[in-house]
């Protein structure tokens, strides 16, 4: 019921209030801030912290908020300027896949793009273990034209849409299984998924990173950027660039943004648990 930018400023402040007050997961991204920022006072990466907080807790609002926004609305709030960007990898009929991370209000990405671009995307999620709010979440992302998919279901799925020359769009910066090959994040070696850069090898489809980043008036700027892969293989070698590719271009835009990123994720948690089994041992 309130206006957005209340609903902004209160999704905000309790955001904060969620790590200043009741300490929810404090020692996990205090940690997690230390390690990627080793020359940050202990007071910078508090004022870290709370921002991250604020924005998840913005974001949450927002996402609330969206069944009441028309696509008008969507499109105003958001400035998007890589139609031809789109238009053309679309063209190219290869499919595209859209890849963004837990940062600024991820949920935006997918649904401006389409609004913007009138190109859909098939979502890939992680369901939620509450049914009612799982399709709640799920309602949301294909109010606008969009579809969505759990993650466990959509290998067949993707590489039916990517190779009708469709778009495909997922988020890929959770941490993936501790068996999963290691690559260097914010210092740290950490398990990733390879499946994105499969697919884009195998198919050839365009792939384009978008990050929502969050203005100091509440309104987003969707930042876009192709990432090459011409000079790559279809091979365990070509998969493995093309993975550090688009990791590090997920890791400058959190650089760039920290404040905005989703710190409190365990993205580094089976580094601390092979550290724990090296000190019991």
């Amino acid at each position: 019921m309130l206006p957005l930018r209340w609903a902004r400023r209160l999704g905000g402040w309790l955001g904060e209030k969620v790590f200043t007050v009741l300490g929810f997961r404090r020692g996990v991204i205090l940690e997690n801030l230390r390690h990627a920022f080793p020359h940050s006072t202990p007071d910078a990466l508090e004022r870290l912290a709370r921002g991250s907080f604020r924005s998840v807790g913005t974001s949450l609002f927002e996402l609330l908020r969206f069944p009441s926004l028309s696509r008008e609305q969507i499109k105003s709030m958001v400035q998007f300027s890589d139609h031809d960007l789109f238009h053309r990898s679309f063209a190219r009929k290869k499919g595209v896949i859209l890849l963004t991370a837990h940062f600024g209000n991820w949920e935006l990405v997918p649904q401006a793009v389409c609004i913007h671009t009138e190109c859909p995307f098939l979502i890939l999620y992680k369901v939620q273990s509450n049914r009612w709010i799982d399709a709640r979440i799920a309602e949301r992302r294909a109010m606008f034209g969009n579809q969505v998919i759990p993650m466990g279901m959509a290998v067949r799925e993707m590489l039916r849409v990517l190779n009708e020359g469709k778009g495909v769009a997922m988020a890929s910066d959770q941490s993936a299984p501790r068996e999963s090959i290691r690559m260097d994040f914010f210092g740290r070696e950490v398990p990733v998924f390879q499946g994105v850069a499969s697919f884009a090898l195998k198919t050839g489809a365009a792939l384009i990173t978008a990050f929502a980043i969050r203005q100091p008036d509440g309104t987003y700027r969707i930042g876009c950027r192709e990432i090459p892969f011409d000079d790559l293989a279809n091979n365990e070698g070509g998969i493995g660039e093309l993975t550090s590719r688009h990791l590090r271009a997920t890791e400058a835009i959190i650089r760039e943004y920290p404040e905005q990123w989703m710190w409190m994720h365990r993205r580094w948690k089976h580094v601390s648990e092979e550290k724990n089994e090296e000190e019991a041992a």
